[in-house]
């Protein structure tokens, strides 16, 4: 998954979920966790995050 396709799935759930009524969003939300998908979306987000922050260091070393 791409950076741009990993923001798509999220931009998507937000989407879905601020259509979802309030009481159903957390068992939603759950659900979503599960999921590869969202899973590989919050790595690639940390990363990214990690990477802007130089704290990410894909060799181990240091």
């Amino acid at each position: 998954m791409t950076t741009s396709e990993s923001q798509e799935f999220r931009d998507t759930l937000a989407a879905d979920i601020l259509c979802t009524p309030k009481e159903d969003r957390p068992t939603m939300l759950t659900i979503a966790k599960e999921s590869e998908e969202y899973q590989e979306a919050k790595k690639e987000k940390v990363e990214e995050r990690q990477n802007k922050k130089g704290l990410w260091n894909p060799s181990g070393e240091g």
